[in-house]
């Protein structure tokens, strides 16, 4: 299979790899001797780090978040929608397991003031669900739209997630900080960094104690 990979990736610069059932191959696997699964357990790992060793970056369905690896899986909405937390959906790319109340879902999904896909993204969670949960009227069109500019715009920096408690996410590497805001913010801007508003896409002045307040559903860039 390696071989394999290996010429694909020579021939075509194919350089993304979709693992389909990821945990249902290996940790939930039944077999006769318990021994097989885990043998077939321990060595996914392995082999998964040669493939991306070949230079592949790979996309898991069916959950392996806790590994760091980016996820896809079925989702089932909650019971209770006051107890959604897309913070929880860190690194999925989830996709419609059952509907239930699909009027239910659609109602909070577009709701502007909560703006759950905007909060999914900022959690570096991808959906796979129809549009339509989110809205389909122009308005809930255009925070979608605005919402992928945004993601767009900083995931560059996206590497170590920061919960700002229930009022945003900061993530950071090396090049800067991405900051999405749910609410107002008073937000020190790290020294040497410039801030720009990529939602306005504009400059943020600095005051001299470089705190800034930052705006409710606007993404912020900082960099050297």
């Amino acid at each position: 299979t390696l071989d394999r990979l290996r010429d694909t990736r020579q021939r075509t610069g194919l350089d993304g790899l979709w693992l389909d059932s990821y945990n249902s191959a290996t940790h939930v696997m039944d077999t006769a001797v318990f021994a097989d699964a885990v043998r077939q357990a321990d060595g996914l790992l392995p082999w998964q780090a040669q493939v991306e060793n070949l230079g592949y970056t790979t996309y898991c369905e069916g959950g392996p978040t806790a590994i760091g690896t980016v996820s896809t899986s079925g989702w089932q909405p909650p019971d209770e929608w006051s107890r959604f937390r897309p913070e929880t959906l860190y690194k999925c790319g989830l996709y419609l397991q059952q509907a239930g109340d699909a009027s239910k879902m659609s109602a909070f999904l577009s709701d502007p003031r909560r703006r759950p896909y905007y909060r999914m993204l900022a959690n570096l969670c991808c959906p796979i669900l129809d549009p339509g949960h989110f809205g389909l009227d122009r308005r809930s069109l255009e925070r979608i739209g605005q919402a992928n500019r945004d993601f767009n715009a900083v995931a560059d920096l996206m590497q170590v997630r920061r919960l700002l408690d229930f009022k945003g996410v900061e993530w950071s590497s090396a090049e800067g900080r991405a900051v999405f805001a749910f609410d107002t913010i008073d937000y020190p801007v790290p020294p040497g960094m410039a801030l720009c508003d990529v939602t306005e896409d504009k400059a943020v002045p600095l005051p001299e104690n470089r705190r800034v307040t930052l705006a409710p559903y606007h993404t912020y860039r900082a960099t050297f």
